[in-house]
C-alpha cells in the first residue's frame, strides 16, 4: 500500500512537472504565433495608411517657376531649328536627284 501511495504521489509530481513544462511550451508557441500575427497585421495597417495619402502636383506650374526652363527651352528650339534646316536640305537634295532620275530615266538600263 505504501508503494502504491508513493507511486501515485510520484506520478502526481511527474504529471505536474510535465504539465508545467507542456504549458510553458504551449504558452511560448501561442505567444510567438500571436506576435507573428500581430506584426503581420501591423504591416498591412501601415501599408493601408500609406495608400491613403493622396496628393496633386501641377507639373506645368513647377516647370514655369524653375529658372532652368528658359535655357532648356532655348536649347530645344536651337536643336529643333537645326534639325528642320537639315530636313529642308535633304528634301531639296532628294527633289534634285528625283528630277535628274526622271529626266534621264529613258537613257538608263532597266536594272536602275
Amino acid at each position: 500500500m505504501i508503494r502504491a501511495i508513493r507511486y501515485s504521489r510520484n506520478w502526481v509530481i511527474r504529471n505536474k512537472y510535465y504539465f508545467c513544462q507542456n504549458s510553458k511550451i504551449l504558452f511560448m508557441k501561442r505567444f510567438i504565433s500571436g506576435l507573428v500575427v500581430l506584426l503581420f497585421l501591423a504591416g498591412f495597417t501601415a501599408e493601408a495608411q500609406a495608400v491613403l495619402k493622396l496628393g496633386h502636383v501641377n507639373k506645368q506650374e513647377i516647370l514655369t517657376l524653375m529658372p532652368e526652363t528658359d535655357s532648356a527651352q532655348k536649347k530645344l528650339d536651337k536643336v529643333a531649328k537645326d534639325l528642320q534646316d537639315q530636313m529642308e536640305k535633304m528634301q531639296v537634295e532628294f527633289n534634285k536627284k528625283y528630277e535628274d532620275y526622271m529626266a534621264n530615266a529613258s537613257n538608263w538600263s532597266e536594272l536602275i
